[in-house]
């Protein structure tokens, strides 16, 4: 019997063969390794997009600073034309208001989204602190641009165990805060009795009483430590007691609407005049500015000190995107939190072709390798416990007609230590 051979049938095997030999040879070089991360990792494939959430106050009396901070995530993207690693980066977005519930609920529903690698928020503390156990056990990384509450970033050993590393921030604490302003009103002003007032969060209780004790420490007299209660429309009572102790400084760290409420019933019952009244950086916004006018004029704010070429460039390329202005200063701490978000996911990607491997513990040990870093705060670096604020620290800036009248923002800082 003779052999018949196919020559067309061969060559097709011998070209089928070939191509699967090449195929197979891109697949291995393309094959992701397997994860190692103890918090596991995310897989994007080609065409799968990088998800970051903001988790930030788009309700209530603080939607104003969680917008703000909002457009600086939307710039830093935008500078990256979008694009982390040649993949589409998708921003998800969540209003945490400044409400446990709330911040709760919609930390939960980020947690259910594995493909999530990071979040940018919460804006307030209280917020923080409800929400750090659930982006922990997720696995998930938090920086925040505004939650300033010092014990987020507690360095006692039982404390960084509970936090693993998930909650990083880009702003002072309140700790900072307060000591700059009672040293500014007590050796720059030359001031020496003084009052608080308090809202019951843990924001103004912290920053209050930190306030009240620097401010002794260096030999005043603070003659009056009040409350309200956050949604509280009667204050007149409690501002009565307070002013016939004819203080020389009113320290009021609250939010508004309350902050609101009591400067303009100060202004009412004639008693602002000889007092100095300073804020804390709740308050250093455009729209508290001009909702109180005149109430607010000559009053004293302390907050981040935002300034240098490369906060003016930035602020450049915001009036390109933006036609209002910045509305507080969490804009920039927004901003530096998501580069350093994007800068330490590219760090710390395995790349095989157009697919990528992140590990989540990775993504916290990465945070904190953070040094010198140049943000348009500042310089960062980040500590242990946390802590990224730049080292340009706090200072006081002061209300004049030009912001109470909405033609400028932000106010002149008239102080830094």
């Amino acid at each position: 019997m003779g052999i018949s051979v196919n020559f067309a049938n061969s060559a097709v095997m011998f070209f089928m063969v070939g191509l699967l030999v090449t195929l197979t040879a891109v697949s291995c070089r393309d094959a992701l390794p397997v994860c190692q991360d103890p918090l596991g990792c995310v897989t994007i494939r080609p065409n799968d997009s990088i998800q970051i959430a903001t988790m930030l106050s788009m309700s209530g009396s603080t939607a104003v600073v969680g917008e703000d901070a909002l457009r600086g995530v939307e710039l830093a993207v935008a500078e990256r034309d979008g694009e982390l690693l040649n993949h589409k980066i998708e921003l998800l977005s969540f209003d945490s208001g400044c409400n446990q519930r709330l911040g709760g609920r919609a930390a939960e529903t980020i947690a259910e989204n594995n493909a999530v690698l990071g979040i940018i928020g919460p804006t307030c503390s209280d917020v923080a602190r409800s929400v750090i156990p659930i982006v922990n056990e997720a696995g998930l990384l938090l920086i925040s641009p505004s939650a300033t509450a010092s014990n987020l970033t507690d360095d006692q050993p039982e404390a960084m165990v509970r936090r693993q590393r998930s909650f990083w921030r880009t702003v002072p604490n309140n700790l900072t805060q307060a000591q700059v302003a009672a040293m500014y009103v007590y050796q720059v002003l030359g001031k020496r009795t003084a009052v608080t007032i308090h809202d019951g969060t843990a924001y103004a209780r912290e920053l209050q009483q930190e306030f009240s004790q620097t401010f002794q420490r260096l030999g005043g007299n603070v003659q009056f430590q009040g409350s309200v209660v956050v949604g509280e429309t009667a204050v007149q009572d409690i501002l009565t007691e307070l002013v016939v102790e004819e203080p020389e400084v009113f320290y009021l760290p609250v939010f508004a609407p309350e902050a609101n409420l009591i400067a303009l019933r100060l202004l009412e019952m004639n008693e602002s005049e000889g007092i100095t009244l300073i804020g804390a950086d709740s308050l250093l916004t455009s729209e508290f500015a001009v909702s109180v006018e005149s109430a607010a004029e000559n009053m004293l704010v302390s907050g981040t000190a935002v300034h240098g070429p490369r906060y003016d460039a930035f602020l450049e390329e915001w009036s390109t995107q933006y036609e209002a202005e910045p509305m507080s200063v969490y804009h920039a701490h927004a901003y530096d939190a998501t580069r350093m978000l994007m800068d330490v996911i590219s760090e710390v990607a395995v790349q095989r072709g157009d697919s990528l491997l992140i590990g989540r513990s990775a993504l916290r040990d990465g945070m904190g390798e953070i040094i010198n870093y140049p943000g348009v705060t500042g310089s960062i670096t980040c500590q242990s416990a946390g802590d990224c604020a730049a080292a340009a620290g706090v200072g006081i800036y002061q209300f004049s007609n030009d912001e109470i009248s909405g033609k400028n923002w932000p106010p002149e800082i008239v102080w830094t230590p």
